[in-house]
């Protein structure tokens, strides 16, 4: 028997209690009285169950009210218990998604670590890129300058060294001249050819200089 259903006496149906009720009631209410078939109050006897018949009607009325009442609610229980199955299934699945959702997050939660690590040796990296960007600038700004000093070195030489050069070769009366051996010979020009002086070999335009 189902917890939401009514208690029931199973050795008869309600009416036939509720008469035999009816009926035990009767006797020992009249045995009470000491009413008896010669009474002159007899009409009593027609009355009382009258009355009782009446009192059984309400009775019976309530009891299928009660009874109708107990069916709504045990249907209303069975559609409760439905709906509550129905919950407990989509409980069951939410909890299943939960759990699914726990998991992804703690792994998010370890990439997203892993990654802030990554980026901070990164940073690191970067600022030690930045440092030493930094001291190569200035190694080679230091070089630059020692280039540039030692081209303005060179250059000055270099002018020196055609100073140098004139002056022997002017020295010598010489309008052109060759460098051999680190020693100046003077060159003359005839026609489009140069000749050294005085041996008169010639030489190649490319070697004869002039001041």
């Amino acid at each position: 028997m189902s917890m939401y259903e009514p208690y029931e006496d199973k050795r008869g149906s309600p009416i036939k209690r509720f008469f035999e009720k009816l009926k035990d009631k009767w006797e020992a209410f009249k045995q009470e009285l000491h009413f008896d078939e010669n009474s002159k109050h007899k009409w009593i006897l027609v009355f009382i169950p009258l009355v009782l018949i009446a009192l059984f009607a309400v009775s019976y009325t309530g009891y299928v009210t009660y009874t109708g009442k107990i069916t709504e609610a045990q249907s209303r229980v069975l559609v409760m218990e439905k709906q509550m199955a129905t919950l407990e299934t989509e409980l069951a699945g939410t909890k299943t998604e939960l759990e699914k959702c726990s998991s992804d997050l703690s792994k998010t939660r370890s990439d997203l670590e892993s990654s802030r690590k990554e980026i901070e040796r990164s940073q690191k990296n970067v600022d030690t890129c930045v440092v030493e960007k930094q001291e190569l600038k200035e190694q080679i700004r230091m070089l630059q300058d020692s280039y540039d000093e030692l081209n303005r070195k060179f250059a000055t030489l270099e002018s020196n060294y055609k100073s140098l050069e004139c002056n022997w070769a002017q020295s010598k009366n010489c309008i052109y001249y060759v460098m051999k051996n680190n020693n100046i010979e003077c060159v003359i020009k005839i026609g489009e050819k140069y000749y050294t002086i005085p041996v008169g070999l010639e030489v190649s335009e490319k070697q004869v200089k002039t001041c």
